[in-house]
C-alpha cells in the first residue's frame, strides 16, 4: 500500500477498530478512527481520507445514512467506501450499493484480515491511479491554456467528435455545442483549404501518417454566410490504429490561432504553405494531382518548384521532396519565364504558345520538351504552371 495513504475507520466496535488499526499500520497506512456516523462526517469535512471503512450497524446514524451524506460532499463524493456488516442479507447488499458504497464485506466471527487487506490495497491503488490521471489531465489543461492550443478527436467508426475548451474558444462556440465531423467540422474549413485538408486526412487514416498545415476556419455558431474566417496552424494524427483492418480507428488534431500567415512567415515561405489551396480557385488542383496525362509543374513567384504531378516526377526522374524548392532551370535550363510584377490584375496574366526547350532529368539525361507556360495571379500572389506537352 501507499505509505502516504489514509484510511478512515468508522465502527462502534472498539475491539474491531484496534485490530484493524494494528493490521493497516503494520503496512504503513495511516488510520483515523470514528466510533459513530456524526463523528465520521465531521472528520471528513476537515480532511477527506483516501478510503473509508464504514460499518453499517451503528447507533445514532447507520452506515447507509452516513454513506448517503458522504456522497453529497463535493470533495468526498468519489472516495471509495467499503461497507462492513455482520449480516449478509441480499437487501442490505443492494442498499449498500444504492447509497453509493464502492464495495461490501461481511464480517464473520473470525475475521479474515488478509481478505480485507487485499481489498483495501486494491482500492487505494486504484484511487491513486485515478488521482494521478486527474493531475495529469489538469497539467495538460494548464499547458493547453498557456499555449492556446485547441484539441479535437474524432472516432471514425462511431462519428463521435470531442474537443477541449480551448478549441471551442478558438472557434468562438459554446463548449457544449454538438459537433459532427462531416456536417460541422469540415464545413467550417475554407473552400480553398478543404481539398488539401481532406487529402492529407485520408493519408492519415489509410497510412497512419501525420501532417501539419495552415488553414482558414470559420468562427461562430452559424455556418452559413459571413466571412469570419481565422488562420490556424492545424495538425492531425492517429489516436488509435486498427491493426486488423490497417486503418485509423480514431484521429486527433490541434488548432492554434495565428495572425495572417503573411505576418507570421516570410512571403515565400507562406506562399509554399498555402499555394495548393490557392490553385483550387482556378480548378487547377484536380488537374495537377489526378486527371492530367501530361507532366505539369507549378512554380512559385521566384520560379522555384512548388509541386508537380506524378507524370512530371516520372519524366524528370525526380522525387517530390528533392524537387521542391529547386529552380525550374535545374530541369529545363533554357526555359524562358515571364517577369510580370505584382501590379498585374488578378487572374491569368499571360499564356504562352507551345515552345521547345532542352530538358534534363535528375540523373543527367537530356531531352527536348515542348512546354506551354501560363502565368497567374491570385490573392496577390504570382505563380506559374509549366505544362510539358511532349518530350523526345
Amino acid at each position: 500500500m501507499n505509505n502516504s495513504s489514509t484510511i478512515l475507520l468508522v465502527d462502534d466496535d472498539h475491539r474491531f477498530r484496534v485490530l484493524a488499526r494494528e493490521t493497516f499500520e503494520e503496512e504503513g497506512v495511516h488510520v483515523i478512527e470514528a466510533e459513530n456516523g456524526p463523528q465520521a462526517l465531521t472528520i471528513i469535512e476537515r480532511s477527506v481520507p483516501d478510503l473509508i471503512l464504514l460499518d453499517i450497524r451503528m447507533p445514532q446514524m447507520d452506515g447507509f445514512e452516513v454513506c448517503s451524506r458522504i456522497r453529497l460532499m463535493p470533495e468526498a463524493k468519489n472516495t471509495p467506501v467499503i461497507m462492513l456488516t455482520n449480516f449478509g442479507d441480499l437487501a442490505s447488499i443492494h442498499k449498500a450499493f444504492d447509497v453509493g458504497g464502492t464495495d461490501y464485506i461481511i464480517k464473520p466471527v473470525i475475521w479474515p484480515w488478509p481478505i480485507l487487506s487485499h481489498r483495501v490495497r486494491f482500492f487505494l491503488e486504484a484511487q491513486q491511479q485515478k488521482t494521478d490521471t486527474q493531475l495529469h489531465q489538469n497539467r495538460l489543461s494548464q499547458i493547453e491554456k498557456a499555449t492556446e492550443i485547441g484539441y479535437w478527436q474524432w472516432n471514425c467508426e462511431t462519428g463521435a467528435f470531442d474537443y477541449n475548451q480551448q478549441w471551442a474558444q478558438i472557434l468562438d462556440i459554446s463548449p457544449e455545442s454538438t459537433i459532427l465531423y462531416d456536417q460541422d467540422f469540415l464545413k467550417r474549413i475554407h473552400l480553398n483549404d478543404i481539398l488539401t485538408f481532406q487529402e492529407l486526412t485520408d493519408k492519415v487514416m489509410a497510412k497512419g501518417e501525420s501532417f501539419s498545415m495552415l488553414l482558414r476556419i470559420k468562427q461562430g455558431e452559424e455556418l452559413n454566410g459571413g466571412d469570419d474566417f481565422i488562420w490556424v496552424e492545424a495538425t492531425c494524427a492517429v489516436l488509435e490504429w486498427d491493426e486488423q483492418r490497417q486503418q485509423a480507428r480514431q484521429l486527433c488534431g490541434t488548432h492554434k490561432q495565428i495572425i495572417r500567415p503573411e505576418s507570421t512567415y516570410g512571403p515565400l515561405d507562406n506562399e509554399r504553405k498555402i499555394a495548393r489551396a490557392l490553385i483550387q480557385e482556378r480548378d487547377i488542383y484536380q488537374l495537377v494531382f489526378s486527371t492530367l496525362n501530361d507532366a505539369l509543374i507549378i512554380l512559385d513567384s521566384q520560379n522555384q518548384i512548388l509541386s508537380m504531378n506524378d507524370r512530371a516526377e516520372t519524366l524528370f526522374r525526380v522525387e517530390p521532396k528533392t524537387a521542391s524548392g529547386l529552380n525550374i532551370q535545374h530541369l529545363i535550363p533554357d526555359i524562358k519565364l515571364d517577369t510580370s510584377d505584382n501590379a498585374a490584375a488578378e487572374g491569368v496574366i499571360n499564356a504562352s504558345e507551345i515552345e521547345h526547350f532542352s530538358g534534363r532529368t535528375a540523373d543527367g539525361k537530356t531531352m527536348t520538351v515542348s512546354c506551354e507556360i501560363n502565368r497567374f495571379k491570385m490573392n496577390e500572389m504570382l505563380w506559374t504552371s509549366v505544362l510539358v506537352i511532349n518530350n523526345n
